[in-house]
């Protein structure tokens, strides 16, 4: 698909594929799964405070990497 389409905001709205990004799902830390819990969950914080981290929609099958910016987030 290309970067822009000439009506984003339909697409958006119509299509199947985004009507489920745009709900509220669970979604899951992929990170560091051999240590223990309260370690992953110290790392993921961290990761978090640093703009950084992996997290998989498993509703979805969808993986992302996230990574955040001064003006806000973007997805990978």
């Amino acid at each position: 698909m290309p970067r822009v389409v000439p009506d984003q905001r339909s697409k958006f709205e119509n299509e199947e594929f985004f009507r489920k990004l745009s709900r509220e799902c669970e979604i899951k830390y992929t990170g560091f799964r051999d240590r223990p819990h309260e370690e992953r969950q110290a790392r993921f914080q961290n990761a978090c405070r640093d703009g950084r981290s992996e997290v998989v929609s498993p509703k979805l099958d969808l993986f992302n990497s996230v990574q955040s910016s001064k003006n806000g987030a973007g997805w990978y």
